[in-house]
């Protein structure tokens, strides 16, 4: 991703309000999840939603056929 870009987005939403940023680039998670799964192709690969529950890296993920595991129903939602 372009820090330019980074950093427009971060200015905007600075000036919004005082709460953490994570700027995530989707297609670098599809990449890289791809890139995992070819070099370790008969691994199971369970992401955590503990971790990240946004709704595009969900969805992102479940369309290259990762599972997730799940702790407590509060990550369900």
């Amino acid at each position: 991703m372009d820090l330019d870009k980074v950093k427009a987005i971060a200015d905007s939403h600075y000036s919004l309000n005082d709460h953490p940023l994570l700027v995530i680039e989707l297609e670098e998670i599809k990449d890289r999840y791809r890139e995992f799964k070819a070099h370790l192709p008969k691994v199971d690969v369970h992401f955590a939603l503990k971790c990240l529950t946004d709704p595009e890296v969900v969805k992102v993920l479940s369309k290259e056929g990762c599972s997730f595991e799940v702790a407590s129903i509060n990550e369900l939602q």
